[in-house]
């Protein structure tokens, strides 16, 4: 571990304030910091909320899909990238068009698989059940 190295060694001195060696004058303004980054936040929010939406509203869907980034949600059918920031201000969005339509036929195979699955697992119950009976005949 090295001290007192020059910041601009590591960080470039147009990104640093002048205290620490850098070319940057900040200064902070609250009234117009504060609103824009609130505004900022909702934007995110509303997007976040949209794309989780779009998704299906899965509980546990991944974070780095909410977030708008190149990770597949839950179904595996989009990714963040799918849904660009402020896409959720368009008034009308083919993307949200087409992935609600594929959403709802990748629901309906999830729903197709279940059910085949209960059938099976019924079928295999009744086979047991009818070979217990065979069994209990013969004794």
């Amino acid at each position: 571990m090295k001290f007192n190295e020059p910041l601009s060694r590591y960080v470039p001195a147009s990104h640093l304030k002048r205290e620490f060696g850098g070319d940057a004058d900040f200064q902070y303004n609250h009234d117009v910091y504060w609103p824009a980054l609130c505004d900022l936040a909702a934007k995110r929010r509303k997007d976040y909320v949209a794309r989780w939406e779009k998704a299906g509203k899965h509980i546990g869907e991944h974070e780095a899909f909410l977030r708008g980034g190149d990770a597949k949600c839950f179904t595996g059918l989009h990714s963040g990238s799918d849904f660009p920031e402020g896409f959720s201000h368009a008034s009308e969005d083919a993307v949200a068009q087409k992935s609600e339509m594929q959403v709802e036929e990748k629901s309906a195979e999830i729903a197709a698989a279940a059910t085949k699955e209960a059938k099976a697992e019924k079928s295999e119950a009744e086979d047991v059940k009818a070979e217990d009976v065979k069994a209990e005949t013969k004794i």
